[in-house]
C-alpha cells in the first residue's frame, strides 16, 4: 500500500507542475522488509534522487532531466565564500575598490551557444576588470570573471550583474558600495545675464562701444580652485573685458563676475568664443557675435576760407606755399589714401604732402600749394581732398596775381599753320579757328585787331565768329575766336605773315602757309 500510494503521488505532481524538471526514479525505490520497519522512502539510489528544481535564484534552468530532454545550458553566478556583495566601497583618493571574482558554472547538459557576456546596470560605477569566460562554456564547465567598483564623486551606488549566452542568462547578483574620501576637481561653469542676447552685441555708429553683458563664474566642484579663473576671448579685437571681480581662486560653490562690452570703429560683423580656465580645468564655452553700423569717415580742411594774395612774381616762382591740415572727423578710416585735387594744376604745385596713408579716425594729414605762372595773370584756383566715392573736403578758394612776366599777356593759339591749301576748281580751302586770349589782369579790356601781311597776303581771308572777337573789347582772363581760311583761283604757293594784338599789349605774330593746286 505505502508503494502504490508513493508511485501514485509521484505521477499526480508530474501532471499538475508543468515546470518540474526531474522525473523521479521509480527504478531507485526501495521497500524495507516489515523486520525494518514497513516499507520506507529510502531515497535515490546513488545519490540521484535531489532536487532538480531552482535553488534560490540560480538562473534558468535550461535542461533539468533525461528520458528523451533536450539538453541545454544552465548558468549559475556566485560570489567567493564570505564576499559582502553590497560593500563594493570605493575610498579616497583612489577612484577604484577591490575587485571580487564571481565564479560562473554551466550545470546544464549542453554546452552554452554563445560566449557569456557580463552585464551591469551600472556601468559608471562597477567594471569588469578581467574575464576569463572568453569561450562557449562546456556543460559542467565554470569559468571567472572580476568585477570591481568605481566612481568619481562621493555617494551610495548599486548595480545588478548577470551573464547572458545566446537566450541562456545565469542568476542576477546585486551589487552595491560607497564612495566617501574623494575630493573632486573644481568644474567650472560659465553663464550669462538673464535675458542676454549674446548674438545681438552690436555697436552702432559713432560708438566706439555698445552695452555691455554680465558673466558669472561658478565653481561648481568640491575643492576650491588652484588660481583664479582666465578670461579667454577669440577676438579680443571686437570685445573688451570690464569690471572684473575673479581675480583671485574661487571656493567650492562661490562666485563672480565680470563684463564683456562690444567695440568696433567700421562697419563690420563679428564673432567670438568666450570661456574661462584654471590650469587645465575649461568652462563651457559661449559664442558672442554682433554687428557694427553706420561708420563713416568725413575729412575736413583747414583754412577752409578762401586764400588770396598768392601771387607770383618772375623773382619768386613759385610763390610763397599755404599749408593746409587735413583731418578725419569722421567715425571710420577712410578706405583711400587721401587725393589733394586742385585746379588749374598748372598754376598751383602740392608740395610736402605726407597724406601718403589711409585717414583713421581723428587722425591728420598735411600739404602745402604753391601758386606758379609764366606770364602777367590772375591766378585763381580752388583745392579739395577726396578720399574714394562721396568722401570729399570743402572745396576751398585759391586767388593771387602773376605780374612782372616780360612776355606778351595778349596769347594766342595756334602759333603756325601749315597746310592751308586750296584745290581747283574750289577757290577756298578749309577754314582753321585761331583762339586769343587776354593774361594781363591789370587791363580792364583790349581791343583785338587782325592784319595779314606778305606777297599773297589777298589769298587769306579773316571770317569773324559770333563771339566778334575782331574789334571787341577782350577782358581779362577772356578768350575769343575768329577763323582764317585761304582762298586762290590760280595755281600758286601761299604764304603770309598774321599779327594779333593791340596797342597796349603789343601784338603776336603767325605764319600762315599753304598750296593752290589743280587749277
Amino acid at each position: 500500500m505505502r508503494l502504490s500510494a508513493l508511485r501514485s503521488f509521484t505521477l499526480t505532481a508530474l501532471v499538475a507542475t508543468s515546470a518540474c524538471t526531474a522525473l523521479l526514479d521509480t527504478e531507485a525505490l526501495n521497500v524495507e522488509g516489515v523486520g525494518d520497519g514497513g516499507a520506507r522512502d529510502r531515497g535515490l539510489r546513488d545519490g540521484r534522487a535531489r532536487d532538480a528544481g531552482v535553488g534560490g535564484d540560480r538562473g534558468v534552468v535550461a535542461d533539468a532531466g533525461r528520458d528523451g530532454a533536450v539538453p541545454r545550458a544552465q548558468l549559475t553566478l556566485t560570489a567567493p565564500s564570505g564576499a559582502v556583495l553590497t560593500e563594493m566601497n570605493v575610498t579616497g583618493p583612489a577612484l577604484t575598490g577591490t575587485a571580487i571574482i564571481f565564479t560562473l558554472r554551466n550545470s546544464g547538459t549542453a554546452a552554452t551557444a554563445g560566449v557569456p557576456a557580463p552585464t551591469l546596470s551600472n556601468g559608471a560605477n562597477f567594471e569588469v576588470v578581467a574575464n576569463n569566460c572568453a569561450a562557449a562554456l562546456a556543460a559542467g564547465a565554470s569559468c571567472t570573471l572580476s568585477v570591481r567598483p568605481k566612481a568619481t564623486a562621493n555617494g551610495p551606488y548599486n548595480s545588478t550583474l548577470r551573464v547572458v549566452s545566446s537566450t541562456v542568462s545565469s542568476n542576477a547578483l546585486t551589487l552595491g558600495g560607497t564612495a566617501s574620501g574623494i575630493v573632486a576637481a573644481p568644474v567650472l561653469n560659465l553663464s550669462a545675464a538673464t535675458g542676454a542676447t549674446l548674438d545681438q552685441m552690436d555697436v552702432a555708429s559713432p560708438g566706439p562701444t555698445g552695452d555691455a553683458i554680465i558673466f558669472t563664474v561658478r565653481n561648481t566642484g568640491s575643492t576650491a580652485m588652484a588660481s583664479a579663473v582666465a578670461i579667454e576671448l577669440g577676438s579680443p579685437t571686437h570685445f573688451l573685458v570690464e569690471d572684473n571681480t575673479c581675480t583671485t581662486a574661487l571656493a567650492d560653490g562661490a562666485t563672480c563676475t565680470f563684463s564683456v562690452r562690444p567695440t568696433a570703429a567700421a562697419n563690420a560683423s563679428y564673432e567670438s568664443g568666450l570661456e574661462v580656465r584654471v590650469g587645465t580645468q575649461v568652462s563651457n564655452a559661449l559664442n558672442l557675435s554682433g554687428t557694427a553700423s553706420g561708420f563713416a569717415p568725413a575729412l575736413t580742411l583747414t583754412p577752409g576760407t578762401a586764400q588770396t594774395g598768392m601771387n607770383v612774381t618772375p623773382a619768386a616762382n613759385p610763390g610763397a606755399a599755404v599749408s593746409f591740415t587735413v583731418e578725419n572727423t569722421g567715425t571710420a578710416p577712410t578706405a583711400v589714401i587721401p587725393t589733394v585735387v586742385r585746379a588749374p594744376v598748372a598754376n598751383f604745385d602740392v608740395v610736402n604732402n605726407t597724406c601718403t596713408a589711409v585717414l583713421v579716425v581723428g587722425a591728420t594729414c598735411t600739404f602745402d600749394l604753391k601758386p606758379k605762372a609764366t606770364v602777367n595773370q590772375l591766378l585763381d584756383g580752388t583745392v579739395e581732398v577726396t578720399a574714394g566715392s562721396g568722401i570729399r573736403t570743402a572745396s576751398v578758394k585759391l586767388g593771387g596775381t602773376a605780374s612782372g612776366f616780360a612776355a606778351l599777356s595778349l596769347a594766342m593759339t595756334p602759333a603756325t599753320r601749315t597746310g592751308m591749301d586750296v584745290s581747283g576748281p574750289a577757290t577756298t580751302g578749309t577754314a582753321v579757328t585761331f583762339t586769343v586770349v587776354n593774361n594781363d589782369p591789370t587791363t580792364t579790356a583790349v581791343a583785338v585787331a587782325v592784319a595779314i601781311v606778305g606777297n599773297t597776303a589777298s589769298a587769306f581771308r579773316v571770317v569773324d565768329s559770333a563771339t566778334d572777337c575782331i574789334g571787341a573789347d577782350l577782358a581779362p582772363a577772356a578768350t575769343c575766336t575768329f577763323q582764317v581760311e585761304p582762298t586762290a583761283s590760280a595755281n600758286e604757293a601761299l604764304s603770309a605773315t598774321m599779327t594779333v594784338g593791340d596797342a597796349t599789349l603789343g601784338s603776336n605774330t603767325v605764319t600762315l602757309e599753304g598750296s593752290a593746286s589743280g587749277f
